[in-house]
């Protein structure tokens, strides 16, 4: 149940709704002992076990206070957590930024122009790395937890929360909401580290410039697949404007096996600098001539070629110095000549910069400058990266098919068991909800998603949901393949328990 205006939460006056999601409503306050506007998120508690929801609150503080040191331009702040008085319900309060989050601009199939989109990809990246130098992994980034000011800038919000909310309600191999952002490590219930937030950014970079998600499809279990088994198209497919670079930057950041993905958020951010400043990205090192040019807009509506090295001259303007100056006899005469040769060494250099943009194809008009007045600033240091020349080449990932398992139950709480082949291979604790009907009596409901991971070939399964007074099980025989993703749909009724396999199109 939402808050109206004019409502407190704590000490803070609620002046409207922002947005609502799984983890709680965001509303919009006044913080009335420093007349300060800010952000209250109530989180909402999902178990009704009172020591369940007695450790989810303890670890809700420990994770809000190590979010609450962050204090970087491209994150929220925090300022202050605590407990409804009378639901107990904790509550995060932030900093309140004027703006709309990021997946309001990339709606599909829209998307933004290659400058803004990398300077935002950049900010995020520059936050990224701050926040991991601080030992705190997001481990949600997607377009809805970033924040785009008015002026432009990015900032990142729910740090810390993301871990808790995934913690509280997930095990090993369980899918929570789109995992279209998460990196492969994430989806098999890995340990995660600042490698797997820049694999996030990386996909939010692809579908800033091209509208679309590298890893599509109609259900959880084959957009998994496909993140972990499939390389997306480039981004240049989709706009052949786009500088073949920016491939390289989103293919290193999307790469399957973290140690050949960018190893931090400033080893990135230096890339797409140096993309915005019209070079070839740092960390590609001798892949690239030094002095290769790279067309990126100037503005985010005209293109235009900026070089990054000298352009060629005619013919030697040294030389023809130094005949002119052999010619004097004084000298006030050879200081005269001087100048004169420097003259026409600007006119000459100027006129040929000016025929070799003519003879470029996709150069602009020469009306917009070669590149800003103001250079861009470096990103300020956190932790020296060193470059490498080369990035690590991937790891082969083992041939592996994915079993997405549906159960629905009937039940209060219940354990469910899956073995392959007479081996247990999953172990997991259901849980239902109790709905009123008719204001009669209630029914316990419950809908759980697990993924699994298989070997490719044919496989027995057997499923078995126990609980108090309810013990049921059942076999299924299926081939399994690396290329079609598969789902298992479990029902439990009172005295059976069906099992049905079905293949999800792509």
């Amino acid at each position: 149940m939402g808050r109206t205006a004019g409502t407190f939460v704590a000490r803070y006056e609620i002046l409207g709704e922002l947005g609502h999601g799984s983890m709680g409503i965001v509303y919009k306050a006044r913080d009335p002992q420093i007349d300060r506007m800010v952000a209250v998120k109530t989180i909402a508690l999902l178990t009704e076990d009172p020591q369940e929801q007695q450790e989810y609150r303890q670890r809700f503080f420990l994770e809000a206070r190590a979010a609450g040191r962050l204090s970087h331009p491209g994150i929220v702040t925090i300022f202050d957590v605590g407990e409804e008085p009378e639901s107990h319900s904790p509550f995060i309060v932030m900093e309140y930024v004027d703006g709309r989050p990021l997946n309001k601009f990339i709606a599909s199939p829209a998307k933004l122009p290659l400058r803004r989109s990398l300077r935002l990809a950049q900010q995020l990246a520059e936050a990224l790395d701050y926040a991991h130098a601080q030992g705190v992994v997001h481990r949600d980034m997607k377009p809805a937890n970033i924040l785009v000011s008015k002026d432009g800038h990015a900032k990142i919000t729910d740090f810390g929360i993301a871990k808790l909310n995934l913690g509280n309600i997930t095990h090993a191999g369980h899918v929570v909401g789109t995992p279209a952002y998460m990196s492969p490590e994430q989806l098999e219930g890995q340990e995660v580290d600042g490698r797997s937030d820049l694999f996030s950014l990386g996909v939010i970079l692809y579908t800033m410039l091209t509208g679309h998600r590298p890893f599509q499809g109609n259900s959880a279990v084959t957009v998994s697949f496909k993140v972990a088994n499939r390389d997306p198209l480039p981004a240049s497919a989709f706009d052949s404007a786009l500088p073949p670079e920016l491939d390289y930057i989103i293919a290193r950041a999307i790469a399957k096996d973290r140690s050949a993905r960018y190893q931090t958020g400033r080893e990135m951010a230096l890339d797409l600098n140096s993309l915005l400043r019209g070079q070839a990205p740092r960390s590609q090192g001798d892949q690239a001539p030094r002095n290769a040019p790279v067309a990126v807009p100037v503005s985010d509506s005209t293109q235009h070629l900026i070089p990054s090295g000298p352009l060629p001259v005619p013919f030697n303007v040294a030389e023809l110095g130094h005949q002119f100056l052999s010619l004097g006899r004084t000298s006030a005469r050879r200081s005269l000549l001087a100048v004169a040769v420097l003259l026409f060494a600007g006119f000459v250099t100027t006129q040929a910069r000016h025929l070799h943009s003519s003879a470029t194809p996709s150069a602009a008009p020469a009306a917009l400058p070669a590149a800003p007045a103001t250079p861009a600033p470096e990103p300020a240091p956190v932790a020296e990266v060193k470059q490498t020349a080369n990035p690590v080449a991937p790891k082969p990932v083992p041939p592996s098919s994915m079993l997405q398992v549906l159960v629905e139950h009937h039940l209060a709480a219940a354990t469910l068991r899956i073995w392959s082949d007479e081996r247990l291979i999953y172990t997991h604790a259901l849980r239902g909800e109790a709905r009123k009907h008719l204001v009669v009596f209630k029914k316990m409901e419950g809908i759980d998603a697990e993924l699994l991971r298989l070997p490719p070939g044919k496989h027995q399964l057997r499923v078995q949901v126990e609980a108090e007074g309810y013990d049921q099980s059942n076999m299924i025989v299926a081939n399994f393949s690396q290329d079609q993703p598969q789902t298992l749909q479990v029902r439990c009724d009172k005295e059976n328990l069906a099992l049905t396999l079905q293949y999800p199109s792509n």
